[in-house]
């Protein structure tokens, strides 16, 4: 018996059965039906705003056990003796291997499961093992314990965008996402500052286990807060199409193409610079900052050590500059959005061109304070475009894809750029140490490089603001 689905250039359909014939060629189309739509109940306003409250804290937790790692990259580096190809391995590799293979069937069953307990199950998974990373005594050991923290996340931001997407209309979407997109921001802050402040005064084991270990409880709440705004469970639900036949789908579309492409390109730009920009404080302002340190201990009486200092800096220029770049760029994405869907995409190349040569200024500048300055300016530049292309690969699928969509922008964002961004950043850092420059130096022409990664990635970007208005759908 053959089987085939069908998909559509607006609408995804069922499984149909065909000819008896063992022969692909001498499919026989049966009854094409549409998908039975799913039921949704009626959102209350208020509901939906406290669901995005909710969704926007779970995404900032993930975040915050996401980044942690990368203020304690030094202290982890001389006790455990490791070179800058494994800090990439522990900030990059080791948790988008996982997360973006795991992302895809999450999301699959996603679309047809409850999607709040989903996020509370993986909420808890990933705190524990981020808990659980302050007793290991090796490599090895810390890439298994981030490998389970990408195991973990996979169920975050797929059934969360999609929940968002049930929740909010279109012409309300990329405000909406934006608003959830502060999770980034603010989880780097917290992850920053209380990381490195919790690790000046007891060490980055105990530091792992304070922000570990709070997600366990939140969890439960979350469970008990958020309730899934359709009317079936997963039994009921309408058997779908397969996630190969959603790909494809969306594969034959432009807009996807290059929405992947640019979406990839520029994150290896932003997590390498993520990844590093910590370590390259230390190593090429690690005096200044000592001095810093001191003048706001005099100044305040509140004690901190250099890694604290800088860590309490880069926490709040991210998290301020990131939670207002997001807020303010999805909304004013939405406003472009209402006059063409190409706007999404353009706005997200535009950001990432502005952000680029504000980065290299921070590389450059030989004052730490000045450069904490551009550093906060040309963060809220890349984050004014973050919310748009997820908004935008919204805008080409059905509500019976949205997960999956998101998913599999997702796992290409993650795969190139939290993946192979910070590995291959690192591991040129440390080809250009063995020529013969300083540590300093290595890092520093590493990370032009991914720069201009990223500037490739906002010219696909470009290519892909001019295909949406023929490759997307109706909502």
């Amino acid at each position: 018996m053959w089987y085939r689905y069908r998909i559509g250039s607006s609408r995804a359909f069922r499984i149909v059965r065909a000819s008896n014939s063992p022969s692909k060629q001498d499919f026989v189309a049966g009854e094409i039906r549409p998908a039975a739509s799913i039921g949704m109940r009626q959102i209350p306003a208020s509901e939906a705003r406290r669901a995005l409250w909710i969704l926007t804290v779970v995404y900032t937790l993930s975040f915050l056990d996401r980044q942690i790692i990368s203020i304690m990259a030094e202290p982890i580096k001389r006790e455990l003796h490791l070179a800058d190809w494994q800090l990439g391995v522990l900030t990059g590799l080791a948790f988008a291997i996982f997360y973006t293979t795991a992302s895809l069937p999450v999301a699959r069953y996603a679309d047809r499961a409850n999607r709040p307990r989903l996020i509370a199950v993986a909420l808890t998974i990933w705190s524990l093992f981020t808990a659980g990373a302050a007793f290991t005594t090796s490599f090895a050991q810390l890439v298994a314990m981030r490998f389970g923290v990408g195991l973990g996340e996979a169920g975050c931001t797929p059934p969360s965008h999609a929940l968002i997407v049930d929740y909010f209309p279109r012409e309300k979407r990329a405000g909406a996402i934006g608003f959830y997109n502060m999770g980034i921001s603010l989880g780097t802050l917290l992850g920053l500052a209380v990381g490195g402040l919790v690790l000046d005064r007891v060490g980055w084991r105990t530091a792992l286990v304070v922000v570990g270990l709070p997600g366990v409880p939140i969890a439960v709440l979350v469970a008990w807060l958020l309730r899934e705004p359709r009317t079936h469970n997963a039994r009921s639900a309408p058997r779908t199409a397969s996630l190969w036949t959603i790909f494809s789908h969306l594969w034959e579309k432009r807009a996807f193409r290059w929405t992947l492409l640019g979406s990839s390109l520029g994150s290896l730009m932003a997590y390498s610079l993520g990844a590093f920009t910590a370590a390259f404080f230390l190593r090429g302002h690690g005096s200044e900052l000592g001095v810093l340190a001191g003048r706001l201990d005099a100044a305040t009486g509140f004690s901190v050590g250099t890694i604290g200092f800088l860590g309490l800096s880069l926490g709040i220029a991210t998290g301020v500059s990131g939670a207002a770049g997001t807020l303010i760029g999805g909304r004013t994405t939405d406003r472009f959005a209402r006059r063409g869907v190409n706007a999404y995409m353009l706005v997200a190349a535009l950001c990432t061109v502005l952000a680029i040569p504000l980065f290299v200024l921070v590389l450059i500048i030989p004052s730490a304070w000045m450069a904490l300055c551009v550093f906060l300016f040309a963060n809220f530049t890349l984050s004014f475009g973050y919310p748009a292309p997820y908004a935008g690969v919204q805008a080409l699928v059905t509500s019976e894809m949205r997960a999956t969509a998101s998913a599999l922008l997702a796992f290409g964002i993650n795969l190139v750029g939290l993946g192979l961004g910070p590995l291959s950043v690192g591991a040129l850092s440390d080809v250009l140490f063995h020529r013969g420059f300083d540590t300093t130096e290595s890092l520093r022409l590493a990370l032009f490089g991914a720069c201009a990664v990223g500037f490739l990635g906002a010219l696909a970007a470009f290519r892909a603001s001019r295909c949406y208005a023929l490759d997307a759908v109706a909502d």
